[in-house]
């Protein structure tokens, strides 16, 4: 997913630069004054990539990185999962500044409670270096269509925004959705050291580390319940993708640290036993899926 914030625009009778076919001009305001607008819309985008499809929130208060996650939300809840109802994973490309900079601790916050912990989801983010947000897919891929298709034409009222988003069209086959986002965002908002250090952040290790990182769900893979094997014994695992069969025999192997309980082997316990010193084997490997 590309995403970024459109520049901010006036909503009201003012001048819009472009030119546009009609019959009769539009007769706008001489002066474009703060004080006679509606408001400001905020349009925040979101681009996939991979279905050349937009999807953009049109704010009314404030740029914030609650915003920006919510918009990303408000993206998964409509069109995301239905889209790809497979996936656990997203990678998010983005800019360094606005909302979803990577200095503002409250869109890393948002991230991993609003997106990571409530819908599942791994996410990665790579910010674009300063200087180099013109590279990002979403300026050429959306947001300049947007621009061409309210050329010369007035933004009146945040329907007429909404309704120009959503009519931008390409011959390429780009069709975007757009919702007007009435809510309040408050500036300023702070994420203590404590709050930021709960948060299962991790720098990338191929990536940029300053730029690029992490965030994953917060849930628990093996449940805490006991699980003994005699010696002779043939065990089977057996569960669904997920439910922590692998994780399982990777934190008897060592491989996987558990967060509590012990791992036997025979009379020993082997959480402090490096695996190469276990005397265990383990193998992962595919195998054909069948019908029974």
């Amino acid at each position: 997913m590309s995403v970024d914030t459109k520049k901010r625009e006036l909503v009201g009778n003012f001048k819009n630069p472009g030119a546009a076919w009609a019959r009769e001009s539009h007769r706008v305001n001489d002066h474009d004054f703060r004080s006679d607008a509606e408001g400001m819309a905020i349009p925040y985008g979101i681009y996939d990539t991979q279905a050349n499809r937009g999807f953009v929130v049109g704010g009314t208060s404030y740029e914030t990185p609650a915003f920006a996650v919510e918009a990303l939300v408000l993206w998964w809840q409509g069109c995301g999962r239905r889209r790809y109802p497979q996936t656990e994973e997203l990678l998010i490309l983005a800019d360094c500044g606005g909302g979803n900079s990577a200095r503002a601790r409250a869109w890393n916050y948002h991230l991993q409670h609003d997106l990571c912990d409530a819908y599942g989801l791994t996410v990665t983010v790579c910010h674009y270096p300063p200087g180099a947000s013109k590279w990002n897919p979403i300026e050429h891929h959306l947001f300049s269509h947007i621009s061409h298709n309210w050329a010369g034409q007035p933004l009146q009222s945040y329907e007429t925004v909404v309704k120009y988003v959503r009519a931008t069209t390409t011959t390429c086959g780009l069709r975007v959705t757009a919702r007007l986002g009435q809510k309040h965002y408050d500036k300023g908002e702070e994420i203590s050291h404590a709050q930021m250090g709960n948060l299962l952040l991790t720098p990338h290790k191929t990536l940029h580390p300053g730029t690029t990182h992490w965030l994953r769900q917060e849930c628990e893979v093996v449940l805490a319940q006991p699980l003994s094997m005699e010696k002779g014994e043939f065990v089977s695992l057996l569960g669904p993708s997920g439910c922590g069969k692998s994780t399982t025999l990777r934190m008897v192997a060592g491989f996987e640290e558990p967060d509590s309980g012990e791992v036997w082997l025979g009379d020993q316990n082997v959480l402090e036993v490096p695996p190469h010193r276990r005397g265990w084997a383990w193998c992962s490997r595919a195998t054909p899926s069948s019908r029974i």
